[in-house]
């Protein structure tokens, strides 16, 4: 069953610009924080040869929240969004998401 108690903040880039050159600048971030579920598929660490120590979870969240970020920040760790998967008909996400020990 469905709690929403636990809040994640998706980091997107929405103020990306060009110059009159051609020149793209990133500007400032922007960051939507949004209520979650917690699946308990991850959050452990698995290994990986080729990428290291990975921390992989999985969360859940409503479709009209998300924007196609790439990255968000849970339990005060920033994660990269791996897999985006639509569930319920349309109206939620579920985001596999997963973090590089040794980056952190």
């Amino acid at each position: 069953m469905a709690r929403w108690n636990k809040t994640c903040v998706l980091l997107g880039n929405g103020n990306r610009y060009q110059d009159d050159s051609g020149r793209w600048h990133e500007g400032e971030q922007v960051e939507s924080k949004v209520y979650c579920n917690q699946y308990t598929r991850g959050f452990d660490e698995k290994s990986d040869p080729d990428v290291g120590l990975r921390d992989i979870g999985e969360l859940q969240i409503r479709s009209v929240d998300y924007r196609d970020q790439l990255r968000l920040r849970f339990n005060g760790r920033e994660y990269d969004i791996t897999a985006v998967t639509e569930t319920g008909h349309g109206e939620f996400m579920r985001l596999q998401i997963e973090r590089v020990i040794s980056n952190a």
